[in-house]
């Protein structure tokens, strides 16, 4: 069997390199001049540019840790602690919110945990509600809406709760007490307490360990067309395949498999819907040892810093040290830049030049009310094809990393039954 697979970030890869190993010939397709997806890295003067946002890696997931480090060495990867903070008016506190309560003024902490421990009631239905029923509307209106609106740029009532858990930190008041009396805001339970992530060259090393592995990977490829014909699939018109697995964000079907898709589906894939996001390296002159820190205020438009920097010692020219802006949108880098330097700012938080800035078109899936069904109507659809949708943007999921490595042996034992 001959298999087209689109798309290679780390669910691509991971299917094709498993798919071989079954004895399918495989094509991959990726329109970039370098594979990852949104794992990309690129080194600019010497300073490592996670063109994405911060990629990090650690998982829960059983035989996946030997399956990753069988690729890239474990001793090639750097194990860290999360180290996450806020700014919140004008000081960094610790992450999470809820557990850090003890370093706000005592009076805002005392309201916090007093609307922690109000009667709850039913649990709603929309995220901006729940927010309130979850954390109290203490917390909710001083962290918990504000940071949310900013980086879901969408009406928080619209949106659903039905994915909110693994992804948020769900913690109870005995936790908040025991934080608040001891002063320790913990995150070992919480996703990447504690990850890896390669000394050289970003997750680029990690991406190119994976795609070393991939036996024909067809570079500078854009997907204009696939329609099948027949019992065969079509690809930009030439290429034949009996089988095709996508990993391209789903919206992207509507223009490549127009000549395919019923009215219904195409309906179903545009009512969809997702962020886009502005990413920009700029040179830092933090002494910190932070992993990233959270902006709720609403004055900055930035929503999040990585201090990519940090990740690794070797991220960065000897003595400089660099982080990145992350922002809701398409942003000019240099006005991104700006409005930091011209906020009132940490000292310790001094950002320098720009180094390089990616626009990323797919960042953020938003799920509204409507997106199960629409998905259902989707996918109920291709169980009729020799065609499957897999990965982050390809199942229009909140998928880290190595979820998006663990969908690919799924679908593939799927396959192999």
């Amino acid at each position: 069997m001959k298999i087209a697979v689109l798309g290679a970030g780390l669910t691509g890869l991971t299917t094709a390199i498993l798919l071989q190993k079954e004895g399918f010939e495989v094509d991959v397709y990726e329109k970039e001049s370098i594979p990852g997806g949104l794992a990309r890295s690129r080194i600019i003067d010497g300073y490592v540019f996670d063109l994405h946002g911060g990629h990090v890696y650690n998982s829960k997931i059983p035989g996946l840790n030997d399956w990753v480090f069988s690729r890239l060495k474990q001793d090639q990867w750097k194990l860290q602690p999360r180290i996450a903070k806020i700014l919140y008016k004008n000081m960094i506190i610790d992450y999470p919110f809820e557990l850090s309560l003890k370093q706000l003024p005592i009076k805002e902490a005392i309201t916090c945990i007093k609307d922690l421990c109000a009667p709850r009631g039913q649990e709603p239905d929309n995220f901006h509600d729940w927010l309130i029923w979850n954390f109290g509307r203490a917390i909710a209106e001083r962290y918990m809406l504000p940071y949310n609106q900013k980086i879901w740029s969408y009406d928080l009532r619209q949106l659903g709760i039905y994915w909110v858990k693994g992804k948020m930190p769900l913690v109870t008041l005995d936790e908040v007490l025991q934080a608040v009396l001891t002063g320790a805001a913990e995150e070992k339970a919480m996703p990447h307490a504690n990850f890896y992530y390669p000394l050289q060259g970003g997750i680029q090393t990690f991406v190119n360990a994976l795609a070393s592995e991939v036996d024909n990977l067809i570079l500078n490829t854009n997907i204009n067309a696939v329609q099948k014909v027949d019992r065969h699939w079509i690809i930009n018109g030439q290429a034949k395949y009996d089988f095709v697995i996508s990993t391209l964000p789903l919206k992207e079907l509507i223009s490549i498999m127009k000549k395919q898709l019923p009215a219904k589906i195409k309906q179903a894939l545009e009512a969809l819907k997702h962020n886009s996001l502005t990413v920009t390296l700029v040179e830092s002159f933090a002494e910190n040892d932070y992993s990233w820190l959270y902006i709720p205020d609403k004055e900055y438009r930035t929503h999040r810093l990585v201090f990519q920097g940090n990740l690794s010692p070797n991220n960065c020219p000897t003595e400089h040290n660099s982080l990145t802006l992350e922002s809701i949108g398409q942003w000019e880098p240099e006005e991104q830049a700006n409005e930091l330097r011209q906020k009132s700012w940490p000292s310790e938080l001094k950002i320098g030049r720009i180094i390089a800035s990616e626009y990323v078109k797919y960042a953020y899936i938003i799920f509204d009310q409507q997106t199960p069904a629409n998905l259902e109507i989707i996918f109920d659809y291709f169980k009729e094809l020799a065609f499957k949708s897999i990965g982050r943007f390809g199942e229009w999921q909140y998928y880290n990393m190595d979820v998006s490595m663990s969908r690919a042996f799924t679908i593939v034992k799927e396959m192999v039954k």
